[in-house]
Parts: structure tokens; C-alpha cells; sequence
């Protein structure tokens, strides 16, 4: 469709070319979205299996009678908040909090320093820096089951738990 104005064409939308605009706009911002969508939900999968999962299933065993038996049996009882009640009439459990913020307290303080320290000497350059850096890095890349297994053939006691572990986790797998 053309409209003359002064001797001159000129083009007029019509009201099929507005709707196919329209439409195409829609379906523009409908692709966006799902494409946001397809970006946000694999962070969404991780955070509920890796995070959501494990704060629930605590809370779930933490009103269970879970003891040893129960890994082999698979029977918990629900007891209610009678853990809680327990724990929170525990003589222990005031020196148990306060230990362990003594703990992490202390922890912190030392890796901070300790860290500082080692980030300061290490951001000079000097003969064999290079060397040093990489060896304080080699045990970031160490693969840690291996670690835990030397750690554990030292101690008798520890190694003969951590076997039967395996050996139940072994079981429980098949």
C-alpha cells in the first residue's frame, strides 16, 4: 500500500505488517527468556542437589534416632526434638560452643597472618621464587583421597575404620 503525498510514494504500514512486528517482538523477548532461563537452571540443579539436599536431609536426621544399626538396618525412629533437648540440657554443650569459636577464632587469626605473610614475601621477586611459588601450590592440585589414605596408613586404629567405610560404602553401592 502507498499513499501520494506532493507527487511522492510513500510506503503505509498496514495493520498485518503491526501485528507481524508485534509478534516478532514477542517471540524475540519469549527466546530471551528462555534463554536466561536455559543459563540460570544448571546453577539452580547445583545449588539444590549440592546445597538445598544435604540442609534438608539434616534437618530430617537430626529428628531421627540415627545410631550405627541404622546405616545396615535402615531403620531411624522419629523422635521428635528430643536430640535438642538433649543436646541443649548437655553440661558439655556450653564448653563445646565455646571451643569451637575459640577454635575457628584462632584458626582464622593464623591462616591470616600466616597467609598475608606468605603473599607479601612471595609478591617480591627473588633467585628461585618461581620454584617456591609452585611448590606451595603442588598440594592445592594433590588429589585428596590419596592424601587421606597416606594420612591413615600411619594410624592402625584409623586405618581399620576407614577400610570398614569403604567396605560398607562398597556394599551399600551395589
Amino acid at each position: 500500500m502507498t499513499q501520494r503525498v506532493h507527487d511522492v510514494a510513500l510506503p503505509v504500514a498496514s495493520e498485518e505488517d503491526d501485528h507481524g512486528r508485534t509478534d516478532a517482538r514477542r517471540r524475540q523477548r519469549r527466546n530471551a527468556r528462555l534463554a536466561a532461563f536455559g543459563f540460570i537452571a544448571p546453577v539452580v540443579v547445583y545449588i539444590a542437589l549440592f546445597f538445598l539436599y544435604p540442609i534438608i536431609r539434616t534437618g530430617e536426621l537430626s529428628v531421627q534416632d540415627y545410631r550405627f544399626q541404622s546405616y545396615v538396618t535402615g531403620e531411624a525412629p522419629c523422635i521428635g526434638l528430643r536430640n535438642y533437648a538433649w543436646l541443649f540440657s548437655s553440661p558439655l554443650f556450653p564448653k563445646v560452643i565455646w571451643h569451637t569459636f575459640l577454635f575457628v577464632g584462632v584458626s582464622l587469626l593464623f591462616q591470616f597472618v600466616i597467609g598475608l605473610a606468605l603473599a607479601v614475601f612471595f609478591s617480591r621477586r627473588f633467585p628461585l621464587s618461581g620454584l617456591f611459588r609452585a611448590l606451595i601450590l603442588i598440594p592445592v592440585f594433590e588429589d585428596g583421597q590419596q592424601s587421606m589414605e597416606e594420612l591413615l596408613k600411619e594410624s592402625g586404629a584409623a586405618a581399620e575404620t576407614y577400610q570398614r567405610g569403604q567396605e560398607l560404602t562398597a556394599t551399600v553401592m551395589c
